[in-house]
């Protein structure tokens, strides 16, 4: 019988809650800068099921990784070091995670060059006023607008918030 430390318990929910992070996002999320020290044990000993692969921990449930559930939670975790994020949670199209930010609550949606004609007006139907997007490139920015709501770029390869 093995028992969990606060630190690897924090891990095993995050993974339950969003099936697969990378070593930094649990680190950013958590503030936890001995991520290995508890990985480690937990991937041989105590849950041997996780899979990692490379800087990617897997929840065995995983069949298939969503490449854009690890680029919103790239965005997420940028954030959350900068606030004090009180909520987070998988979400439905448009959007790819919620969370709730003080008494704010903000969605964060991913748009592929290309696909800013399918988004947009999906956005805008939408019943949520502050979002943060998640682009590819800054020459993006130009392509979209829009009306009626509270937006922020998050570029996904220079992790910069716009």
């Amino acid at each position: 019988m093995f028992y969990l430390s606060k630190g690897q318990k924090q891990i095993v929910d995050l993974l339950k809650q969003f099936v697969h992070l990378t070593i930094s996002q649990i680190r950013d999320i958590t503030g936890m800068n001995n991520i290995d020290k508890l990985i480690e044990p937990l991937t041989y000993k105590i849950m041997p099921y996780l899979k990692r692969e490379g800087d990617l921990l897997i929840h065995p449930s995983v069949k298939k990784i969503n490449k854009d559930l690890l680029r919103a939670l790239d965005a997420y975790s940028y954030i959350h070091k900068m606030f004090n994020i009180n909520w987070c949670g998988i979400s439905q199209f448009p959007y790819i995670l919620s969370f709730i930010e003080g008494n704010k609550f903000f969605d964060i949606s991913l748009i592929k060059e290309g696909q800013e004609s399918i988004f947009i007006p999906a956005i805008e139907r939408s019943t949520s006023t502050r979002i943060i997007i998640v682009i590819d490139s800054e020459e993006q920015i130009t392509k979209i607008n829009i009306k009626g709501k509270q937006y922020k770029f998050f570029i996904d390869k220079s992790k910069k918030l716009i």
